[in-house]
């Protein structure tokens, strides 16, 4: 799994490289080999007026599946990342299951031979 960060506005974004890639690879960890790229971007969206300014954008690009895209809103970037975190793993989860479900068929009956 392929983990693309891009922070805007967002202070010690440096130093946040590391947590994310951590709370992502656990989140997804059971789908890992089924998540080709995760894109993350975290904005500080009101600056140094405060407020629910973090906005987390995760997109998951999966294999065999629909992409799935999750926005979360929250007062720090690791609140916002703990849960989006567990937002994304759900609708991969949901996503998997769907992509799974379609894949199935109702073979016909078998024919006997006379």
């Amino acid at each position: 799994m392929q983990i693309e960060l891009n922070t805007h506005g967002v202070h010690d974004a440096g130093h946040l490289r590391p947590h994310v890639e951590r709370r992502l690879r656990l989140a997804l960890g059971r789908f890992a080999h089924r998540v080709r790229r995760l894109c993350v971007s975290i904005v500080d969206v009101n600056g140094p007026r405060g407020g629910v300014d973090c906005e987390l954008r995760l997109e998951a690009r999966l294999r065999g599946a629909r992409d799935v895209h999750v926005l979360q809103r929250a007062l720090s970037p690791r609140e916002a990342l703990s849960l989006g975190g567990d937002r994304i793993r759900r609708a991969v989860r949901r996503s998997l299951a769907r992509a799974a479900r379609g894949r199935r068929s109702v073979a016909p009956p078998p024919v006997e031979a006379a």
